[in-house]
């Protein structure tokens, strides 16, 4: 039997594939191939590994009470929690596809100012002003490619230009700063089908790319101080986070059904296991932080448990359980997801948000959630969602843009 830990592309990533399920652990997958000699970020970078053992000195034990499952909360209607908030429209002669909110209330996305697709952009869509702008013209001519946002804050953005037909990954940085744009990263040979993070911290990025030469996800570690990658882990790893100065990911062995939480100290390179499974039925399959918090989801069975990580009581506490809990984004009051339907006449995929503090769940008949720091933009539907055609979501007849500070 094979392991796998399965991810949503989402809001982040790709804003072609929203909905599409990804495999994070391609064990097995995609033989020969082979990294590009062009994948150095630099003609003088070096690429360390800085691999080192690990030690169980701090190993996290579960709560054994068994959290309620969606279907056990009486939800409110998320609408109540924008009913002060302000409503946008979306750019007009411009199609955006918003993908990511950023910490200073800029929307982040994909502009086209065609009809077909030809004429692509990375687009910001300032709140607070109003102002929608054209950040940077797309690089490659294929007509399969688009743009995805991975990270931002209000220094910086890193998008992905995936090329599709010629299985090409650029990943750039864009300076907020002073409006300039650098390749940092190129992958070929990739599939059309990937995953990739990215955490912004104060002295460097880390990225948890794919590659092709073993099929794993690695992470990586990109210095703003000379603009090197470092690896930190080359075994098949993903979703790290950076939490109260430490950095955390999960490590994932499909051969021996093994998944791990690393604690990882960038500063003296030591490694920590926290927490183990070593049962295919039984993995870790996310993780996600909101700077002083760690949350977690584990596939148990036929179920996903969501659980918030206390690392001062060395405990996992579970929140709620469902079938279905992807797409994951949380921030210091709020968790978001994508889950399975509970309205009766949903036809997509439903999200949903939970407060953290006072253990409300809000019933969502609108579409995707946007977390940020200190604020969040729901996508609110103007029509069911069945009267909305596949492929027009982001368009002023059947959607508002809408705020939350």
């Amino acid at each position: 039997m094979q392991l796998v830990v399965e991810v949503m592309l989402g809001k982040r990533l790709n804003s072609l594939s929203l909905g599409i399920i990804l495999t994070l652990a391609l064990c097995g997958c995609q033989d020969n191939l082979s990294l590009s000699s062009e994948n150095l970020p630099s003609k003088n970078s070096q690429n360390t590994n800085m691999e080192t053992s690990s030690n169980e000195t701090k190993a996290l034990s579960e709560v054994t009470v068994i959290p309620p499952s969606t279907s056990d909360y009486d939800q409110a209607p998320i609408s109540s929690l924008f009913i002060d908030s302000k409503r946008y429209e979306y750019p007009h002669n411009t199609n955006f596809i918003p993908t990511y909110l950023s910490e200073n209330n800029i929307l982040y996305g994909e502009g086209d100012e065609s009809s077909d697709r030809t004429a692509l952009f990375l687009a910001a869509y300032d709140l607070n002003s109003g102002e929608f702008k054209k950040i940077a013209d797309i690089k490659s001519k294929s007509e399969q490619t688009s743009i995805g946002i991975i990270s931002a804050n209000k220094d910086l953005i890193i998008y992905e230009e995936s090329d599709q037909s010629n299985n090409i990954s650029r990943y750039y940085l864009y300076d907020l700063k002073n409006n300039s744009t650098k390749e940092i990263y190129l992958i070929t040979n990739i599939p059309a089908l990937h995953y990739t993070q990215a955490v912004i911290s104060t002295n460097g990025i880390m990225f948890n790319f794919y590659n092709p030469d073993n099929a794993f996800y690695t992470n990586q570690f990109y210095s703003f101080q000379d603009g090197d990658f470092t690896t930190i882990e080359n075994d098949n790893c993903g979703f790290p986070i950076e939490c109260n100065g430490l950095w955390y990911y999960i490590k994932i062995d499909n051969q021996n059904l093994v998944t791990q939480l690393i604690e990882f100290d960038l500063t003296t390179q030591n490694k920590t296991i926290l927490y183990e499974t070593k049962d295919g039925n039984n993995y870790i399959s996310g993780l996600y932080s909101n700077g002083t918090e760690i949350f977690i989801t584990v596939n148990k069975e036929n179920n996903i448990c969501l659980g918030q990580v206390d690392l001062e009581k060395h405990q996992i506490e579970y929140l709620l359980e469902s079938d279905w809990i992807e797409s994951i984004q949380v921030n210091e009051d709020y968790i978001s997801w994508l889950g399975s339907n509970t309205l009766s006449d949903r036809i997509r995929p439903q999200y949903y948000l939970y407060d953290i503090e006072k253990g409300i769940l809000y019933q969502n008949d609108g579409g995707t959630i946007f977390l940020a720091n200190d604020s969040m933009v729901w996508v609110e539907y103007k029509k069911k969602d069945s009267e909305i055609k596949k492929g027009e979501i982001y368009q002023n007849k059947n959607t508002d843009l809408v705020l939350k500070k």
